[in-house]
This record gives C-alpha cells, sequence and structure tokens, in this order.
C-alpha cells in the first residue's frame, strides 16, 4: 500500500470544495480515493498488511470488524494465510456466507491448543505429547484399496516475536510422499491421511494432495541423501482440520546439536508409529516401542522402500528396537530430555530391517536445518526454540 496522500490545496479553493463539493464526495487524504477502491478490494490481504486495511476509505466500519474477526481465525490457523491470504473481498464474502465464530472462543481455543511459551512439561507426564501428535499414511490407488503404509506427526513452528502466527508441518519419511525419489514404479500412489475425529465418532480418511493448486507444500532437505520431508498444512489442504483430534507438538521440544550429542549410543528412545496389521478400528491407535541409539555414525547406507526394487543410499543413524514397516516416519524420542521428564525428538525414522531389529534414524538436526531453509524461502522469520537459548 502506498504512503497517504498529502494535500495541498490553495485556501480560496478548500473552501469553495467544502461548501460545493464536500457533501457529495469526500475524498480521504489519508487513505484511498473512490477510484482507488475496485483494485484496494482485489489485493491481497498479505500484500496490504492488518494495520493498512483498518486505515482504509474503501472498508465500511462492519466490514473492518469482519476482517478483525477473519484476522483471528488466520492466527488460529497458519500463518502462511497471512502471507497468501485471498482478496479482501474473497474474504468478505467467505466470512459473510460462513457461521461467525466469536474472537472470544477463538482466542480460548488458541490459548487450549497452541503450546504457551512458558509452559512446562507436568512431572511425571513423559511422552504425553506423542500419540495425539501421531497420524497414519495411508497408500494406494484412490479407492477402498488403500492401506496403512506409514507414519507422520504434526509441529508447529511459531514466528518470531509473534508465538500466536504459525507455521504448522506435517513431518515424515521421504520415501513415503516421495516415490519417484525412492525410486518406486510407477510413481502414481494415492496418498491419504488418516486422522482421528475430535467428536469421538470414528476416523476420518482425506486425500493429501501434494501439488495443489494453491502452493508449494512439500518440502525436502538439500541433502539428496536425507529420508525427510516436511508437508506445509496449508488450511486450504484440509478445510476441517478444526473438526480432527490432532496435538501440535511446538518445534521447540526438537534436539539441538548439544542435545544430539548427548543421545550417545545406549541412550533410551521412545517411539509411536503405525503397525499396519494393528492400526485400530475406529481410531489411530500408535504403538509404542522402545529401544537404544545403536550407532551414530551417520553414514551412507542402503535401503529399499517397499514399492521399489532397486535400494536407495540415506544418511542414517541406527536404532536397537523393535520396529516394523509402519513405523517409516514415526517421531523419535529421548524420554529423559530436558528436566529429566520432558521428551525431545532426536530424529524420524528411515528404513527399518526387521530380521536385524535394526532400523534408521534420520537426525533431527536434518529436520532444523529443513526448516530453516523453508524459512527463508518463505522469507518469513520463525522462531524454532521460542527463545530458548539454544546452541
Amino acid at each position: 500500500m502506498s504512503a497517504p496522500r498529502r494535500c495541498f490545496v490553495d485556501l480560496r479553493l478548500a473552501l469553495l470544495l467544502a461548501i460545493f463539493v464536500v457533501p457529495f464526495f469526500a475524498p480521504s487524504c489519508t487513505g484511498y480515493k473512490r477510484e482507488d477502491c475496485t483494485p484496494f478490494r482485489k489485493k491481497f490481504i498479505g500484500d496490504i498488511g492488518w494495520g493498512n486495511l483498518q486505515k482504509s476509505a474503501c472498508l465500511s466500519a462492519s466490514e473492518k470488524k469482519t476482517l478483525v474477526d477473519e484476522r483471528a481465525l488466520y492466527e488460529r490457523a497458519n500463518l502462511v494465510d497471512l502471507l497468501e491470504a485471498e482478496s479482501v473481498d474473497e474474504v468478505l464474502q467467505a466470512t459473510a456466507t460462513a457461521g461467525k465464530v466469536p474472537v472470544d472462543q477463538i482466542l480460548a481455543d488458541i490459548a487450549k491448543t497452541a503450546p504457551g511459551l512458558n509452559q512446562p512439561a507436568q512431572p511425571g507426564s513423559g511422552p504425553w505429547i506423542i500419540p495425539r501428535a501421531v497420524l497414519f499414511l495411508y497408500a494406494g490407488t484412490g479407492t477402498k484399496e488403500e492401506k496403512p503404509s506409514g507414519t507422520a506427526f504434526v509441529v508447529t513452528v511459531p514466528q518470531a516475536g509473534n508465538p500466536s502466527r504459525f507455521l504448522r508441518f506435517l513431518i515424515t519419511a521421504r520415501h513415503l510422499v516421495d516415490p519417484i525419489w525412492a525410486k518406486c514404479e510407477p510413481p502414481t500412489i494415492h496418498l491419504s491421511i488418516r486422522f482421528n475425529k475430535k467428536d469421538g465418532g470414528g476416523t476420518a480418511l482425506v486425500p493429501l494432495d501434494l501439488n495443489p493448486k494453491l502452493g508449494k507444500v512439500l518440502y525436502v532437505p538439500k541433502d539428496p541423501h536425507s529420508d525427510l520431508a516436511a508437508i506445509l498444512l496449508r488450511p486450504q489442504l484440509f478445510p476441517k482440520f478444526g473438526d480432527y483430534e490432532v496435538l501440535d507438538v511446538p518445534f521447540r521440544i526438537t534436539a539441538s546439536e548439544s542435545e544430539m550429542d548427548n543421545a550417545r549410543e545406549g541412550t533410551p528412545i521412545i517411539t509411536a508409529g503405525l503397525d499396519p496389521d494393528l492400526p485400530g478400528e475406529n481410531a489411530n491407535l500408535p504403538v509404542f516401542r522402545q529401544g537404544v541409539v545403536s550407532r551414530k555414525n551417520n553414514e551412507l547406507i542402503k535401503s529399499i522402500a517397499p514399492c521399489a526394487l532397486i535400494p536407495t543410499e540415506v544418511h542414517s543413524e541406527l536404532l536397537s528396537a523393535p520396529l516394523h514397516l509402519g513405523d517409516s516416519g514415526a517421531p523419535i524420542y529421548v524420554t529423559n530430555g530436558r528436566g529429566g521428564h520432558q521428551p525431545v525428538l532426536v530424529g524420524i525414522q528411515s528404513f527399518v530391517f526387521e530380521d536385524k531389529q535394526l532400523a534408521g534414524i534420520t537426525p533431527a538436526t536434518d529436520l532444523v536445518s529443513l526448516i530453516k531453509d523453508v524459512s527463508a524461502e518463505m522469507k518469513v522469520q520463525l522462531d524454532l526454540y521460542q527463545g530458548v537459548k539454544k546452541d
């Protein structure tokens, strides 16, 4: 939005305008002239800014109030919608036809669902955060033939200086969502995510479109051997996301470099993921498994995705744990992390050698690097650790 126009008029001309013109048309010196309102209302909200919207003479008081309500909805949903929101008129029309939610209720929901900056883990809570953040991936042809194939989990990363605005990501193993990278043939796998319904009425299998018209959603590391993927959960990707029972894991519990160094060989870990034979009938039921860090050397290891015949080389550390193929993409935690009771995310499961009781782990440092790359690409400043001092 351009800077406010200054009005410099001759005093006599100003008097004539005041007498004859103002009663019929009074252009605002601090906003848009009437003829500028049409292009203004077609602009994306992210290009205008909320502060300028509130100053615009092109909006009525009731429209400004509607946009304030919509702003709260966007803040609850996703930071990316503030950057790439619909035009002013599209938002106003959508909110006029949809059921309005009181702003107070929205803010209360934010307080309940968004992890607070100083919210401590409860003593004895242990890995309380793990099962409700885990989702199951299904693969198939888009019909009822879809079968459980892997695990994913949700993390949120707040905007620097404004933790109520955040980006939400679905984190998983790359070989589950990028069949070309995994050397799978044919690379036409139909993916869905199975959610638990918030009302307790079972599950919902929702298609996962990784090439939506609304923009890029799939992000992968620069390292071509890293078996990791982050899917940006734009609100339009899952319009009914609020109907599902999902606990967002705050990114700040991801291990720093020094915490990764402390996760040495023999360090106990815990994970929760899909057992393809026991996914749960009426709800996603992640299976907890325990193990230890088996080998820290992050070297190239050959693994074969279930859909491939040719192995893929991945950088991976090793775990010793009774994991299965469906655990791919599952979060790996050190349970006795910060304070002795808060779980710390140390990696994401990659491949598994079931006969050896060994599994690959993509270290959490890869995830940190990936989210930093996404932040730079989107030109959004994120606060990965929310003020907690990290190395």
